[in-house]
């Protein structure tokens, strides 16, 4: 007996002459790990060219092999032409594929955190400018859905941002860990409706740092150290 299940795809392994291992994050189960099994070479390039990072495929499952669930058959429910031709999207994708892969673990489905990242590779395809805020909108929208959203009580007497806290304040406590000005005037501004951090961060290192603040504050609040390989490719795109 099968079921239906919608995945993103985060990683791959390729397992012997005829099979890949899965990671995704499902509608129905959360994240889980897949088996696909290929009965000949031009069935197994045509399904490995749809399984790039953040792939997003319907899938019928079958039975269950300890921790795989085997994936009897699929389509890819989306063209993500432009993620795997562009090299700025590519690279971002890479990003989020290992930034979820490594952060959400829940295995239990989560319908909004689904749809949100269902969303952000959807806009990420469509986008054709302005790509210097996405990753960063993505990271900070990313920690509300996983429980972690900064609070965003900017003013004139609180304009530094507590990464111990999860909000703004004085930047007086001295046993608190803070952004520094810059960096907590950007995320005021992520946290704000325009997205807009081109006044702020005004150079592609100014925007690489605060991208890695953004990840030190999930680390903490998710209590494991996230270390990105994909960081190094992102800022040299962006430099």
């Amino acid at each position: 007996m099968t079921f239906s299940s919608r995945i993103i795809i985060l990683h791959t392994l390729k397992f012997r002459d005829n099979s890949v291992i899965i990671n995704g994050y499902s509608d129905s189960a959360g994240r889980q790990n897949y088996i696909l099994y290929f009965s000949g070479k031009s069935k197994k390039y045509a399904a490995l060219s749809s399984l790039h990072p953040l792939s997003i495929i319907d899938a019928q499952i079958g039975s269950t092999k300890g921790d795989l669930k085997t994936i009897t058959e699929f389509h890819p429910a989306y063209k993500l032409q432009s993620i795997r031709c562009n090299i700025i999207k590519c690279s971002l994708a890479m990003f989020m594929s290992e930034l979820l892969f490594k952060t959400v673990k829940e295995l239990e489905k989560n319908p909004e955190l689904f749809s949100f990242i269902e969303a952000s590779i959807i806009e990420l395809e469509k986008i054709e400018t302005s790509y210097k805020d996405y990753h960063l909108r993505f990271v900070a929208r990313l920690c509300g859905y996983m429980g972690y959203l900064p609070e965003d009580n900017f003013s004139s007497s609180n304009r530094i941002f507590s990464l111990t806290k999860g909000r703004f304040s004085n930047g007086l406590n001295p046993g608190e860990s803070y952004f520094n000005e810059v960096n907590s005037a950007a995320l005021h501004s992520l946290l704000c409706e325009d997205f807009n951090t081109s006044n702020i961060l005004t150079s592609g290192k100014e925007r690489s740092y605060f991208l890695e603040e953004l990840i030190r504050y999930l680390s903490y609040h998710s209590g494991f150290e996230i270390n990105i390989q994909s960081l190094s490719i992102l800022h040299e795109v962006f430099e």
